[in-house]
């Protein structure tokens, strides 16, 4: 289920990382810190879950949502149909209730 964006971006990274296997960080002049690309593979694969429990959090949003608004529609849909009747009721009386068409006699 991962995307083919993520799939590269953890490709690159871990080829970046091949190439540096030190980085160094200068905290302090005085006191520059080495980290070793093992801590940053692991800052990286905790980017990455936080990122991929977001993205399930958002998936079980959308199926719940698009549940919700199949079963909105479904109401929707019957209270047309129960209007369609009503219409098609009231309808059919304004037709029986209008005069039947006189007709005049030729032989005036």
């Amino acid at each position: 289920m991962l995307d083919d964006n993520v799939v590269g971006c953890c490709n690159n990274a871990r080829t970046w990382l091949r190439s540096a296997p030190t980085w160094s960080v200068a905290i302090r002049k005085e006191h520059p810190k080495t980290v070793r690309y093992e801590a940053i593979n692991s800052v990286l694969l905790n980017q990455f879950l936080k990122a991929h429990r977001k993205l399930e959090e958002h998936e079980k949003t959308s199926t719940q949502l698009k549940s919700a608004i199949a079963q909105q529609m479904e109401a929707v849909t019957a209270r047309l149909q129960e209007h369609d009747a009503q219409i098609q009721k009231v309808n059919a009386q304004v037709e029986l209730s209008k005069p039947a068409p006189r007709t005049i006699a030729d032989n005036q």
